[in-house]
C-alpha cells in the first residue's frame, strides 16, 4: 500500500469513527432523558431538541454515505462489497421513518416512545454493524473495531 492510499484510508476510518462517535454520544443522552423524563413540558421540549437534533445528524450522516463517501471508497476497493452497500443505503429510509415517528410520538405525548426510542436504538446499532463490517473488508484493515450505536 502506498502512502497515499494508507492516509486516504486513515482518513476513511477514523471520519466514519467520529461520526459513529457522535451519533453514540446523541443516543446516550437521550437514552437518559427517556429514563428521567416526566410529564413537563420544558422536560418535553428538551427531549424534542435533541430528537431533532438527532435527525439532523443522521441525515447528514446518510447524506455523507450516499453522496460517495466512505462505503463507496470501501465498494471501490473491494467491488463485492456493492450489494452490502446497497442494503446499507436502503436502511437509510427506514432509518429517517423510525426518527420522524419517534418525534410525533413525542409531540403527540403517546405511552411507550421509550419502547419506540429502543426500537430505533437497535436498528441503528444493526445498520452500524454492517457499515463497520463493509469498512473492514473494503479498506482491508481488521484492526478496525466495530463501536455499537
Amino acid at each position: 500500500m502506498n502512502v497515499e492510499t494508507h492516509t486516504d484510508t486513515k482518513f476513511y476510518l477514523m471520519h466514519m469513527e467520529q461520526e459513529h462517535r457522535r451519533l453514540n454520544e446523541q443516543l446516550e443522552q437521550l437514552r437518559k432523558l427517556f429514563e428521567e423524563t416526566g410529564p413537563t413540558p420544558a422536560e418535553r421540549e428538551q427531549l424534542l431538541h435533541k430528537l431533532e437534533a438527532l435527525r439532523s445528524e443522521l441525515s447528514h450522516h446518510f447524506s455523507e454515505e450516499e453522496d460517495g463517501g466512505c462505503l463507496e471508497e470501501a465498494a471501490t476497493r473491494c467491488p463485492s462489497l456493492a450489494h452490502e452497500v446497497n442494503v446499507i443505503q436502503g436502511q437509510h429510509r427506514d432509518l429517517r421513518a423510525q426518527s420522524e415517528a419517534l418525534i410525533a410520538s413525542v409531540r403527540q405525548r403517546e405511552a411507550a416512545p421509550a419502547a419506540q426510542f429502543e426500537r430505533l436504538a437497535h436498528a441503528l446499532d444493526e445498520h452500524e454493524i454492517l457499515e463497520s463490517h463493509v469498512l473492514q473488508r473494503g479498506f482491508n484493515n481488521a484492526d478496525v473495531e466495530a463501536e455499537t450505536f
